[in-house]
């Protein structure tokens, strides 16, 4: 018996947003963003990068350390790395809200810097996250008194247990790489990485190259805000060099704007991955941020296979307050759902979807298998002939094929055809085979493989 299911997954979910206000009150450390300033040579020493860390409760610090005679240095000058995290637990210290999150960059053994690290002061401080678990709420790290956070990254050795190793948390970009080049991301790659970087902000290529001034913030402004949108995450980390005083109004920019926070759950889980019919937009985790720009329509629609989507529409207007959180429920389609073709081959061909519609073939027969009964026998160039994929809502659509074959012979080095039609032009090729063995489902684009090689 061969099943053709189809499902519409255009549970759309339509935000019309305008806003009178701010954003809205963030909570989670995932909704927050710091400037990232570089610690060097030319910064360590000056009084006021450490009165902008002081003053700045949403700054945080890059710096590259190395090993140097079995002491840990910030790279190109004689300091030691105790001296520099001394002073950042002078900065915490005065401030009792402050969360400081920083980055180091280095090579060599990873248990020679966690040493040195967990001898520190800071060493009580510091919050770390294992892999796979959500970051908690700036609240969680202010009453614990964990808010420094520390990330790692380089050609190293061992794991650390007070570093993250950046790439495990945190996707990043670069906004000094050209156009092509930062749309060539695996997209896919972001969705497991809750936080969100963007490096080189400093070298951004802008309209009018120059120091920055009033009628550039909006190209620095625009840019954040196209890639909130397009990864559905807030920038958490920009990074600007030591030019920490000229990027000094991105905070407060950033946070003017109404942005819309949500989850998307299945059975109480947050679902792993979820589409975007928008063309800013591609795939996301279950967890998405987007920020609305006043005056403009935002519509946002997210579908899953597999699933529907409840509520399908969220209206959001300038006289209501906008809730912390969205919350959309996914529910698993049934496979009954939207049946278009179920064949059962009892002495004929017959849809029962559509009775009337008469099929053909060639060489086929029927015949009586001791577990399903009544089938259809397929010998060598035998065929059935179904119907164009129109017929059955394939084209443009997501759909579930099933069926129970069963295999006299499979072939070592080949292909075992069950389904198919004659096009061979690109996402028209439909064709679900065994290919030696192993399940094969392809459309001449974005073919799938399984792993499982069955056995006649």
């Amino acid at each position: 018996m061969t099943r053709f299911l189809t499902k519409y997954f255009a549970a759309v979910i339509i935000l019309l947003l305008s806003v009178v206000g701010h954003g809205i009150s963030a909570t989670e450390f995932s909704d927050h963003t710091f400037l990232i300033v570089e610690a060097n040579s030319s910064t360590l020493n000056n009084p006021g990068f450490w009165n902008f860390l002081g003053t700045n409760n949403n700054s945080g610090i890059e710096t590259e350390v190395s090993e140097s005679h079995n002491n840990i240095i910030l790279s190109g000058t004689n300091q030691k790395l105790v001296v520099f995290l001394n002073q950042i637990q002078k900065l915490v210290e005065t401030e009792e809200s402050k969360i400081i999150p920083v980055f180091l960059t280095f090579n060599g053994s990873i248990t020679t810097l966690d040493s040195t690290i967990n001898a520190s002061n800071i060493s009580s401080k510091i919050f770390f996250l294992p892999q796979g678990e959500t970051w908690p709420s700036m609240e969680y790290l202010i009453q614990s008194n964990r808010r420094i956070i520390l990330f790692v990254t380089g050609q190293f050795t061992n794991e650390s247990r007070v570093l993250h190793k950046l790439n495990n948390y945190v996707f990043k970009i670069s906004a000094n790489e050209i156009v092509e080049k930062r749309l060539s991301y695996d997209i896919h790659s972001t969705i497991n990485r809750e936080l969100f970087m963007i490096d080189e902000f400093d070298k951004l290529p802008t309209k009018t190259p120059g120091k920055i001034n009033s009628n550039l913030i909006p190209d620095y402004i625009n840019y954040l805000l196209e890639n909130w949108t397009r990864y559905g995450k807030r920038p958490n980390f920009i990074f600007v060099g030591t030019k920490y005083s000229d990027f000094s109004f991105i905070i407060s920019q950033l946070n003017s704007f109404t942005w819309i926070n949500g989850t998307v759950k299945v059975l109480g889980k947050t679902l792993e991955k979820v589409y975007w019919k928008n063309q800013d937009v591609s795939v996301t985790s279950g967890k998405f941020s987007f920020p609305f720009r006043g005056g403009e329509e935002l519509m946002l629609s997210p579908f899953a296979p597999g699933y529907n989507m409840v509520p399908k529409q969220i209206i959001i207007t300038g006289e209501m307050m906008v809730p912390e959180n969205y919350s959309i429920i996914a529910t698993p389609i049934e496979l009954s759902d939207a049946l278009t073709g179920s064949f059962g081959f009892e002495n004929s061909i017959v849809n029962s979807t559509d009775p009337t519609r008469i099929f053909d073939g060639e060489n086929y027969s029927f015949t009586q298998d001791i577990e399903r009964g009544n089938v259809i026998k397929l010998p060598d160039n035998a065929s059935i002939n179904l119907g164009n994929p129109e017929l059955f809502g394939l084209r443009n659509s997501s759909f579930t094929v099933s069926c129970f074959v069963k295999f006299t012979e499979i072939l070592e080095f080949g292909d075992n055809a069950i389904l198919g039609n004659y096009e061979r032009k690109y996402r028209k090729g439909l064709h679900l085979i065994l290919r030696s063995g192993h399940p094969y489902f392809g459309l001449w684009a974005n073919d799938y493989v399984s792993e499982k090689k069955l056995k006649p």
